[in-house]
């Protein structure tokens, strides 16, 4: 089910494309939900691979195990390191980029498209007016969509419906 574009921005973004002078917004494009699904889950396994060996080399260590290998500390010490890295990225991946891809968005408006990324805490802001445009071009990972000022607008497939997409900024910007 599809909500109205008003219950998908939040102030901040009304306040980018009024900066930008960009009319009223007409839609919004967000990245694919498989892929904040598959973050989620690669985040948590991550975490639990973390947390599940240190707790087993507790026990092992509570029942003294580890003394009947010759390299029994040092085994323990990799595996807890391992293991903490693990944990620390699991965190990162939850903590840190899950909230940065689940607030990546695209919004088309009247006179052209703004682009929001926030990359650990700078926000990364791109608008892009449709008379800008030059071209656009299509590769194995996404458009790349060349501008006046010899910028590059990249948009990656990650986003939903990219096809529509495309055609609607081809549309609007007369580059077909």
């Amino acid at each position: 089910m599809s909500q109205s574009i008003e219950y998908q921005l939040v102030e901040e973004d009304y306040q980018l494309i009024e900066s930008n002078h960009l009319g009223n917004p007409l839609s919004v494009y967000r990245l694919k939900t498989i892929y904040a699904r598959f973050m989620c889950v690669l985040g948590l396994l991550l975490l639990s691979i973390g947390c599940i060996p240190p707790a087993i080399t507790i026990m092992i260590v509570l029942l003294g195990l580890y003394k009947e290998q010759p390299d029994g500390i040092f085994y323990l010490v990799m595996l807890i390191s391992l293991s903490g890295f693990s944990f620390l990225v699991g965190l990162f991946i939850l903590r840190i980029e899950l909230p940065r891809i689940r607030n990546q968005h695209l919004i088309v408006c009247e006179q052209g498209i703004i682009e929001f990324r926030k990359r650990g805490w700078s926000k990364n802001v791109k608008a892009l007016r449709w008379q800008d445009i030059l071209d656009i071009r299509k590769f194995i990972d996404g458009y790349s969509i060349r501008c006046k000022d010899n910028g590059v607008f990249d948009l990656d497939n990650m986003y939903q419906n990219i096809g529509i997409l495309v055609e609607l900024i081809r549309q609007r910007s007369g580059r077909m």
